[in-house]
């Protein structure tokens, strides 16, 4: 859709989107560049400009394109390739998830990371890498996960960039933050505190193998929810208490009976409107066991 503005983005991506349509004038898309995605940091000063590049990409057409971005929008540290796979036959609710991202950005200009706080927190983030981008509700989701929660031992499962790892170390004495995605787990393994502990893993893998005693757990899974696998895991874990982060309702309800007949209960809902104008709601439960 030809959109020239977003109401409700913010000033800098404006900005950015304006300047987009401006170099379109004179520049098409060089052949393989099939999406281009702003990411602003929490002060809405800095831009990481990510082009998601499938396997014909030229690369010198795309360097090219990347200095003339870098040139026309202001506040932009880097413009990075991130090589995307287009899954023909598939089809979803979002178009941004109808493919794979394969593997970590690549810099062309500047760098490919921002630095990106939330509260006393510091993340680097990485080109390709998974982080919410609500910067007004991210700080408020972040404390009705860890609210009350204390001990020796929490996990975050799903850990992305560490989102809820760095709020975690500071309420227990250690814990585990477990990501598969490359990218995510390295930006997780420069951003972990020394009492994290960061495990590259798949979710079902990370369970199969874990036989530790657990004060609390979170997961923030993607839109495809637990499943079967992750459900039976975590109940054979049998952690004091579960913080389950939702983007889809509907996996969420999928996911919930196998939890309950393991003996958790929902003593907490909260629902995060993170994506407003959108169907999208991001959903918090706290359970108990």
């Amino acid at each position: 859709m030809p959109v020239r503005e977003c109401p409700i983005s913010s000033p800098l991506i404006n900005r950015a989107i304006e300047a987009l349509w401006e170099l379109s004038v004179v520049h098409d898309l060089p052949k393989g560049v099939g999406e281009i995605e702003l990411f602003a940091d929490d002060a809405d000063e800095k831009l990481l400009i990510e082009l998601l590049v499938t396997a014909d990409a030229q690369q010198t057409a795309t360097g090219l394109f990347a200095e003339e971005i870098e040139r026309a929008i202001s506040g932009v540290v880097g413009v990075a390739a991130v090589p995307y796979r287009r899954n023909a036959d598939e089809t979803v609710a979002a178009p941004e998830l109808n493919g794979v991202l394969e593997q970590r950005g690549n810099a062309l200009t500047g760098r490919d990371y921002l630095d990106y706080r939330i509260g006393e927190f510091g993340y680097r983030v990485s080109a390709g890498s998974f982080f919410q981008t609500n910067r007004h509700l991210t700080s408020t989701l972040i404390e009705a996960v860890r609210a009350g929660a204390k001990g020796k031992l929490a996990i975050d499962l799903y850990a992305g960039a560490g989102l809820f790892t760095l709020p975690l170390a500071k309420s227990f004495e250690r814990v585990v933050a477990v990501e598969p995605a490359p990218s995510s787990f390295a930006d997780l393994k420069s951003n972990a505190p020394r009492n994290a502990k960061v495990v590259e893993s798949k979710t079902e893998a990370f369970l199969e193998h874990t036989r530790q005693k657990i004060d609390f757990v979170v997961v923030d899974p993607p839109r495809a929810g637990l499943g079967k696998r992750v459900v039976s895991g975590l109940t054979k874990l049998g952690p004091k208490s579960l913080a389950y982060v939702s983007c889809d309702p509907s996996t969420l309800a999928r996911d919930l009976p196998g939890l309950a007949a393991a003996g958790f209960r929902i003593t907490e809902a909260h629902l995060f409107d993170l994506f407003p104008q959108t169907f999208h709601i991001e959903t918090m439960l706290r359970m108990e066991r």
